[in-house]
């Protein structure tokens, strides 16, 4: 009797096994953002995590992603919403209404939130959106905030520093303030420059078209080896 038993109950449980395999898996989870407001990796179930890469990973257009973003909406990563920011403007993809309903407010929505562990989703955002030369009044000042107000600035190398201020030059942006702490960055740490042919580039670019920079700065740029007079 109880090898019956437990063999219809094994039967039931196939049989609901089965109906569950039927119903996406989305659909199959009540689900929110964790409250910290991103997604890490591990708050992620593994198999939406890896169905949301090979989704985008086929992605070509705004629609397509688009799809991506409302149908895992609480399930992205903050990398994942970077990472798709930053290839639509890698591959210049044509912009469409999908890029301005869905895709973009959704990386507006997720920059407020990002924190020191981050930075290499903020700095694909701004990577995006300077590539995409894209004029956004409330997205940039957003992304300052959290260089400045939130002092995101100092978690970033050098090289990555330099091309945020090559991004934020793009759509001639970045105040003041900003500016000031990354010419005082650039020249505190000027050996890093040596040899970095790249970050040299991308600096000499941002600052020039900002039409920003001290004599100091200039003959860094010029020369990391440059000897600078002490300050009293």
């Amino acid at each position: 009797r109880n090898l019956l038993a437990r063999s219809s109950n094994l039967a039931k449980i196939g049989v609901r096994n089965q109906a569950l395999a039927r119903k996406p898996i989305v659909a199959a989870q009540v689900r929110f953002v964790h409250e910290r407001g991103y997604n890490d990796v591990q708050d992620v179930p593994a198999t939406i995590f890896h169905q949301v890469n090979m989704a985008m990973n086929g992605a070509k257009t705004c629609p397509s992603y688009a799809y991506i973003f409302e149908t895992y909406s609480d399930y992205l990563t903050d990398f994942q919403i970077s990472y798709a920011f930053q290839e639509l403007a890698l591959d210049k993809v044509e912009r469409t209404p999908e890029f301005w309903n869905v895709i973009l407010p959704k990386v507006k929505e997720q920059v407020p939130t990002l924190d020191r562990q981050c930075t290499q989703s903020l700095h694909g955002i701004i990577a995006g959106a300077g590539l995409m030369q894209l004029q956004d009044n409330v997205l940039w000042e957003a992304l300052e905030s959290k260089l400045v107000d939130e002092g995101l600035l100092r978690y970033f190398n050098v090289q990555e520093a330099a091309e945020i201020l090559y991004y934020f030059a793009q759509c001639g942006r970045g105040s003041d303030e900003l500016i000031d702490q990354m010419e005082k960055t650039f020249i505190q740490n000027k050996k890093a420059l040596v040899g970095m042919d790249d970050t040299l580039w991308y600096l000499r670019e941002g600052f020039s078209q900002l039409n920003k920079g001290s004599e100091i700065l200039k003959k860094v740029l010029e020369d990391p080896e440059v000897e600078l007079p002490k300050l009293e």
